[in-house]
Parts: structure tokens; C-alpha cells; sequence
């Protein structure tokens, strides 16, 4: 039986791919239903039944050529991460975690792929590379001066304008859907071509526009990494630069000032920070942060009331929205086959972002591209290509 044949594979790249999938032998056992001893032969001797090596390289995410090469596997340097959990504890990076960043770097490797076989293929150049600044301070000044904000943009811009306004300054932007916030916020990959932001789509869109400026910041120090921004009492230092002027692009020092002492919000209490949320359009933590940054919540009061701000971290995420009377799953059903198509699509727009999206379609109409590439590029069905292409299609021409 085909199931049976056992074949010769390099175990190095059986270890590697495990290893930069972050699994754990236990786990990989419990999956295909062998035992850890097995897993063990297989990562010592590279023998394995070709049955199991295509459970591996499914579990993997990785193509089954990949187990036969002959030359060394290379590890790539690991994404730094800032993540806090409570009590400080630090968790693990997940399988989830690792797939999202590694999924994030091929579509950037894509466009430069296309970009290398054709020199008029062209993206947009990462216009906060050289940036000059004196101190950290001077940061939130640098990014309103390059993205054009007045005070009246950051309150009224939707999110989905300020992250086509990065795209446009050689950001590639992408939105996670299947990683809770409480594991990972957001994260930054820097690169002087092409960096990228991620953030989480099951949160609420104030929540995603600090993520969206603290990743920014990350890129503008050169100091990319994995963020959760759990706790107002962070122990990394770039982590609370970055938030610290995350907060100063949404929730400028001086306007928060005249308001706090203006209508007398000195007191923090509930009512008023979600008054001072609503009026900046921004989270309750955030409101919170500012108030701690400008001394506004003392060290004292902080700790008599930790509890309470805390309860303030609690994000609101985003869900499945339902029809009164009738379950999810019924939902379902009433959906005719145009509209799974255009929910889809609207769903892989948001995680490829627009400019990658759009800069594939840019290809395939110059023949650099197949329908193919772009169906696995963007990791959809033809049909929902095909839904997509109509889509960008008419928004570009309205």
C-alpha cells in the first residue's frame, strides 16, 4: 500500500520544520496520532512512511520537497518579543503566532520575487527609512509632519484611511483574524524595503488604531517585534516608548491638558474615561496610559485602584454579527453564494491589506502572474480571486 512506503528524508529539515512551526514532539504525537518515541525515530533517522510525511508537512505548513534536501537547514533570526502576560509571566511563542509571521514575510518575498523578474514592476518606497530625530520625543511630531495630521484627522479618519495612508509610505499592512488580542496585539517586521505591520482583527477599531502607530513607531526605531501592550506597568523599555507616543499621535499632551482641567476630569472615574474615549475616538486604556504618562494618576492612586484600570484592558472584540431570531448557523444557510463569495472576499482584503492585493492584480494584468499565482498569493479560491478583482475594479473606479 502507498500508505506503507517508507522513504528516506533528511531528518535535519523533519526537526527544523517542527521547531519553526513552534511544536512541541508531545504535540506533534497527539496530532497524527503516533507516539513521541515515533516522532523521535523520525526526527533521528529521517525515515518515515509517506502517509505520515504528508500529515507533517500539512501540520508543518511546509512543502514535502522540502524534507528530501541535502543541503543544511538554515534557522532565521527570531522575531523579538515584547509580549507581558499577567503576573509578568512570559508565554511561549504559538504555532498560530509563528504562522502569522512567517506568512506575513512570503507575502512580502512575493512582491520582491515579482519586482526582481521585472524591473518595471515597482512598489512604494518606505518613506520613514532615514528618518532623522534628536530624541524619542520628537517622534510623534515627525510622524503627524509625514502623514499630514491636523487635530481634527486623528479623531475623524477611519481606521481604514490611516492604514492606506501607511501603505502609501512603503508599509505593508496585514490584519490577523484567528490569534486572540490577549496573545498578540500586533506586531513589526522591519525591513528598509517593504517593512510590515500586523494587527488583530478581532478587536474594535480604536483598539487597532493604537496598535496600527505603536507597530509604526517600532519601525521608525528599527526595533521590530511581537507586541500584546498587556499592563500599564510594562518592563520593556521600547514597548512603553512605543505606547508612550502611540497615545501623543492619538491623544496630543496639550488638548488632553486643557480638556482634564476644563471640565474637571482630574478624578479619572469611570464616566469620565469614557467620555475622554469618545472624544478622542481612542480605547479606555489609552485614556488611562495618557493620564499615568502625565502624571495625572499618581504611582499611589494607581496602585489603590490597579483593579479597576485594569478592567479598562479588557477589549472589546470584534464578532460574527447575527440576524435577531435565528443562530450562526443558520445564518449560514440563508446566504445565497454571491454573498459567501463577497464576504470572503471582503475578509481577504482585510488580511492581504489593499496594496498588496492590489499590487498582485497590477501583476497578473501585466502577464508577470497567473490566475494560480494570485489564488495561492492570496490564499483563496479562484472564485473568490475573481470577486476580488471585481471589487478593487470598482472601487477604483468610483
Amino acid at each position: 500500500m502507498m500508505g506503507a512506503l517508507e522513504l528516506d528524508t533528511n531528518p535535519e529539515w523533519l526537526i527544523w520544520a517542527r521547531k519553526t512551526a513552534k511544536y512541541r514532539i508531545e504535540t506533534v504525537a497527539s496530532k497524527i496520532k503516533e507516539s513521541p518515541e515515533t516522532i523521535k525515530n523520525w526526527e533521528k533517522t529521517g525515515k518515515i512512511e509517506y502517509n505520515n510525511l504528508l500529515k507533517l508537512a500539512e501540520y508543518y505548513q511546509r512543502p514535502t520537497s522540502v524534507f528530501f534536501s541535502k543541503i543544511k537547514p538554515k534557522y532565521d533570526k527570531e522575531t523579538p518579543d515584547f509580549r507581558t502576560f499577567g503576573g509578568g509571566v512570559k508565554n511561549n511563542i504559538s504555532p498560530s503566532v509563528a504562522f502569522e509571521i512567517r506568512n506575513a514575510k512570503f507575502k512580502r518575498r512575493n512582491l520582491l520575487n515579482i519586482k526582481e523578474e521585472c524591473p518595471e514592476f515597482s512598489t512604494n518606497e518606505f518613506k520613514f527609512k532615514n528618518i532623522y530625530y534628536e530624541n524619542e520625543d520628537g517622534i510623534p511630531e515627525i510622524i503627524r509632519s509625514k502623514l499630514k495630521i491636523s487635530g481634527a484627522d486623528i479623531r475623524t479618519k477611519k481606521l481604514k484611511y490611516w492604514i492606506e495612508k501607511l501603505e502609501s509610505m512603503g508599509i505593508l499592512v496585514f490584519e490577523f483574524y484567528d490569534i486572540d488580542p490577549d496573545e498578540m496585539r500586533g506586531y513589526a517586521i522591519y525591513y528598509d524595503n517593504l517593512p510590515i505591520i500586523g494587527i488583530n482583527h478581532r478587536e474594535s477599531d480604536n483598539p487597532k488604531k493604537f496598535t496600527l502607530f505603536h507597530e509604526l513607531t517600532h519601525l521608525l526605531l528599527k526595533k521590530e517585534g511581537i507586541s500584546n501592550l498587556y499592563g500599564y506597568e510594562l518592563g520593556k523599555k521600547d514597548e512603553i516608548v512605543c505606547n508612550k507616543i502611540a497615545a501623543e499621535i492619538l491623544v496630543p499632551s496639550n488638548l488632553f491638558k486643557t480638556i482634564i482641567i476644563e471640565y474637571e476630569y482630574e478624578k479619572f472615574r469611570k464616566k469620565d474615561v469614557e467620555k475622554l474615549a469618545k472624544e478622542f475616538k481612542v480605547s479606555k486604556d489609552v485614556i488611562i496610559r495618557k493620564a499615568l504618562n502625565l502624571n495625572f494618576i499618581s504611582k499611589q492612586e494607581y496602585e489603590l485602584r490597579k483593579e479597576e484600570f485594569n478592567t479598562y484592558l479588557k477589549y472589546k472584540k470584534s464578532g460574527k454579527r447575527k440576524i435577531k431570531g435565528l443562530s450562526s448557523e443558520k445564518n449560514e444557510k440563508k446566504l445565497s453564494l454571491e454573498e459567501k463569495y463577497q464576504r470572503e472576499a471582503t475578509k481577504a482584503l482585510t488580511m492581504n491589506g489593499h496594496y498588496y492585493t492590489k499590487k498582485l492584480f497590477e501583476a497578473y494584468d501585466n502577464d508577470l502572474i497567473s490566475d494560480l499565482d494570485l489564488s495561492d498569493s492570496l490564499n483563496v479560491s479562484l472564485d473568490i480571486v475573481r470577486k476580488l478583482y471585481e471589487n478593487i475594479s470598482l472601487e477604483e473606479s468610483i
